[in-house]
Parts: structure tokens; C-alpha cells; sequence
């Protein structure tokens, strides 16, 4: 990380300059995140700062928390990574804790106060709320929050969303990244010249050159003609693994012998609970929980159908690579689930929280296979007109040359809110 020290009395005049010259060298773009750990949120933003690179923008980031999973991929694209250095022991108290955010603010003013940056761009809730105030007190005026998620967490949390009820007052801009998560964020209070929404993509660089899908199964234990089911979702209660599993345990009977579940995501501490409740409904043979890992692509390629039983979601990449693979994929009617997988057409949309529902959609295709093979070429072909790293890529290109030219986001085609139909958010977000 560069050093971090107080910028000199001339550098704090010249700070509202915005430079012509890094302009004249391509725009550069701060993002802020928690941290690189693989999952959703990193894996886009190293898809978005790559492909911005290659655009002719300076794309840098900022780790407010650390973790470090995916940062060699960023350095090695010529993305610097910066990171605030206050660590906390294994086991801080709430005062240590209190003490660390303070120190990761006064360290985020002091680079924010020693390099220009041309957009600001926060993602998710926590890292806006933590940093939005700083960049404002630095006098940085050209701010971007991304929200990925539904806002169920503000009823948890009420004070986190009162505060990001104040800076959507800010003149902040917004993105989400779903129909839905555009219309929770304008009936916060978020107006449509601010409100924008840009899809996630995939990038497909990484699916090239995949080993065969024999050679992967035999490499997992797995039969060639075993039905192979896949859900890619890190192991948090949310995202509702123990709803697939009793959807399981209902049809195991009546599935095809040596059928297997790849659960492939990090084990986000209910890894040991899911596999005692697999062990419990004898579905030990059937379930294999593979942790975190970095050969997504093939584990996909290598299965029959993708699943996403989450209870919230604003809009998942695991759905969308599902449906790069080929895979007709079977999601919970919550976020933008509904947006990517089309009901009937390149999967089977089913109610959060309902096992029974869950399971009787993954017996008809289990027992489909013609119904499988059509709905996942339909899949495929969906992402590639609209979720691909290309236009993904594409929108945040136009949305910071035109911001950057002085427009709003209520002015740019195809990315404004107002373009956008409105989603009726489930009761269950």
C-alpha cells in the first residue's frame, strides 16, 4: 500500500483543481470496496477496472476492511490497490472496533486530501456510509454509490439507513443493478436524474479452453451420466442452502441414481450445520461441498442444471454464469432473479422459502432432458445479449464520460432509471 501522510498546504490548495492533465491521460476512477475477497462484488469490480483499463481509464480501488483473495489479479491488469493499514485482533472489543472505523476515516481523508480522483465510486451500503462523508469533506464532488443488494438489512439495521437516507440528499449518483434494487432506491427517496441501473456482466475470458466435462467429473468422483445439480452461492443463511437441501431430501428418491449436488462457496460459517443436516436426510453420498474455489467455469460446465435458492439477492452473477454455461437454471422469485431467468424459457422461477415448490422444479427438469438442453442454449444466448462483460463494460464507460461531461444519470439512454420498468419487490425482501 502506498504510504499514507498529510498532504502539504500547497497540495490542499491546488486540491479543487480538477487536473487537465489526468484528464488528458485518461479519467481516474477510485473505486471503494470493503475488501477483495472472492465472491460477486470483487469479481465485478475486477471485471469492470480491467475492461475500463483497456478503455483508456485509471481505474484504482481502496480497501476500507482488507482481504486480499483476488488482489494479484488486479495488480497484474495495472490496477494499483491501496488499503488502509489499521489492523484489529482476533478478538476486538467494541471500543477497539470504534477506534479502528475512526483511524480507517482519518486515513481515507488524508489520501482522498493527497490524490485527485475524477468519480469516486462506492459499492455496497457499508463502505458509502463509511465513505461518503470523508469524500465529501475532501471535496471531491463527483460521487457514485452502487447498491447490489435489496434494502432488507435497513430493518435490521435502522441507523444505517436513516444515514444513507441522508446522503441520497447529497447529490450523490446511484446505481443498482437490478429493476428492483432501482425501485427500493427511488422510493427512498433517491430522484430519477440521479437514479441509474446498470446489469452485472460476465466475463467470458476464463470460460475458454475449459477442460472436458468428463475429465472434471472423473476428477470429482462423478459418473458421466450422473445428474449433476450446482448451486454457487458462499455459505450464508440467506442464500438458502438448507431450503435446497429439504427440497432434495422431498425427490432423492425419485431422482436418477448417482445424481450430485456441487455446493461450491465459502464457507461463511454454517458449512458444518449445512453438512450434519445432509448427513441427516441421508443425502451424504449425494452432496458435495466443495468450499471456495477458483475453477467455477468448469465446475459449471461440468453440470446439468444451476440453482439459486436464495431468500434476498439484487441481481447475481452465480445466475448469469449459470446461464453462460449452458445450464437451465432454477431461482427464487426474489431481487432481479426474475430479470435474468425468464420463467419457461431458460429456467423455472420458484417462491423463496418454499422447499416444495423448489423441489418439484428441480425433478421436472431432472426428468427433462430435452427441456434442459433447450432452455439452457436459450440461457446462453440471453447473457450474451444482455449480460456480457462487453456491455456491462460498455454502459460504465458512457455513464462516466457523459457524468464526467456534466451530465446526470436522468439523461443517458439506456441506463436512466426512468428507461426501466419498475419491480414490485417480494414481500420476502
Amino acid at each position: 500500500m502506498d504510504p499514507l501522510s498529510t498532504p502539504s498546504a500547497q497540495g490542499q490548495r491546488n486540491q479543487g483543481a480538477h487536473s487537465h492533465a489526468d484528464e488528458a491521460v485518461g479519467p481516474r476512477v477510485l473505486f471503494v470496496v470493503g475488501d477483495l475477497f472472492r465472491g460477486g462484488t470483487a469479481t465485478h469490480i475486477r471485471m469492470v477496472s480491467l475492461g475500463l483499463k483497456e478503455r483508456g481509464f485509471r481505474p484504482e480501488i481502496f480497501l476500507l476492511s482488507g482481504g486480499r483473495d483476488l488482489e494479484g489479479e488486479f495488480r497484474r491488469g495495472g490496477v494499483r490497490v491501496h488499503e488502509a493499514i489499521y489492523r484489529l485482533p482476533p478478538k476486538a472489543t467494541i471500543p477497539m472496533r470504534a477506534l479502528r472505523l475512526a483511524v480507517v476515516m482519518i486515513q481515507f481523508w488524508v489520501f482522498l486530501l493527497r490524490q485527485r480522483f475524477s468519480i469516486v465510486h462506492f459499492y455496497l451500503p457499508e463502505n458509502y456510509i463509511i465513505g461518503a462523508p470523508v469524500a465529501l469533506l475532501s471535496m471531491h464532488r463527483r460521487l457514485v454509490m452502487s447498491r447490489r443488494s435489496m434494502n432488507s438489512y435497513q430493518r435490521r439495521f435502522r441507523m444505517l439507513g436513516r444515514i444513507e437516507h441522508i446522503l441520497h440528499r447529497c447529490g450523490v449518483s446511484v446505481l443498482g443493478n437490478s429493476r428492483c434494487v432501482v425501485s427500493q432506491l427511488h422510493e427512498e427517496g433517491v430522484p430519477e436524474e440521479r437514479l441509474g441501473l446498470i446489469y452485472n456482466g460476465v466475463d467470458l475470458t476464463s470460460w475458454k479452453s475449459l477442460p472436458s466435462k468428463q475429465d472434471v467429473r472423473r476428477a470429482l468422483g462423478i459418473a458421466d451420466k450422473a445428474l449433476v445439480l450446482a448451486i454457487v452461492a458462499n455459505l450464508i443463511p440467506y442464500k438458502g442452502h438448507a431450503d435446497l437441501l429439504e427440497a432434495l431430501h422431498l425427490i432423492k428418491e425419485d431422482l436418477p441414481d448417482s445424481w450430485r449436488l456441487l455446493v461450491i462457496g465459502r464457507d461463511d460459517g454454517i458449512g458444518r450445520t449445512l453438512q450434519l443436516a445432509a448427513d441427516k436426510m441421508g443425502l451424504e453420498e449425494n452432496v458435495l461441498f466443495l468450499g471456495a474455489r477458483d475453477d467455477v467455469p468448469s465446475l459449471l460446465a461440468a453440470s446439468d442444471i444451476g440453482i439459486l435458492s436464495s431468500h434476498e439477492e439484487g441481481f447475481s452473477n452465480a445466475l448469469i454464469e449459470g446461464m453462460a454455461a449452458g445450464l437451465p437454471m432454477v431461482a427464487t422469485d426474489v431481487g432481479g432473479n426474475a430479470e435474468a431467468v425468464l420463467h419457461g424459457t431458460n429456467g423455472l422461477i420458484v417462491p423463496p422459502k418454499d422447499p416444495i415448490s423448489l423441489s418439484e422444479a428441480i425433478e421436472r427438469l431432472a426428468m427433462g432432458a430435452d427441456e434442459r438442453s433447450s432452455m439452457g442454449e436459450a440461457g446462453r444466448r440471453r447473457m450474451q445479449e444482455l449480460f456480457s462483460a462487453d456491455r456491462c463494460v460498455d454502459n460504465y464507460e458512457r455513464f462516466y464520460r457523459a457524468y464526467l461531461g456534466g451530465a446526470k444519470i436522468g439523461e443517458i439512454p439506456g441506463i436512466r432509471a426512468s428507461d426501466f420498468v419498475a419491480c414490485e419487490a417480494s414481500a420476502s425482501d
